[in-house]
């Protein structure tokens, strides 16, 4: 973006220019510079460019993508994701002390050891 006299010279590919004193817009080709756009319709799509909030006049955030509070992202979750859809753990997995309950037939076959591992006496 810049004034017309200041647009560097063609030979960068992919690259566009804004000038802002004589609202045209234009496409680098890597050979020369083509235009793409004049008068206001170059002035939005130059401000769309930017992704700017303040770009888009009487749009916001709310009305073009989704926005959760920390607590709607956490219920959402627990709504809908199980510990199957998760990928395999490749580290430890710490339980901060918590015990793991609701294990059905839990025996002593059913279980692989490890040194690591810990398994309480039956009272």
């Amino acid at each position: 973006t810049g004034l017309a006299a200041a647009r560097p010279a063609a030979g960068t590919a992919n690259r566009w220019y804004y000038s802002t004193d004589t609202k045209v817009l234009e496409y680098d080709t890597g050979a020369a510079w083509v235009e793409a756009a004049r008068g206001e319709s170059a002035t939005r799509l130059a401000q769309l460019a930017e992704k700017a909030h303040s770009s888009l006049t009487g749009v916001t955030a709310a009305q073009h993508h989704a926005k959760y509070t920390n607590t709607e992202a956490r219920t959402t979750v627990k709504a809908n994701v199980e510990v199957g859809d998760l990928k395999a753990p490749t580290k430890a997995l710490q339980m901060n002390n918590q015990d793991i309950s609701g294990v059905k037939d839990l025996t002593a076959t059913k279980i692989i050891a490890t040194t690591e591992m810990y398994i309480p006496a039956e009272p």
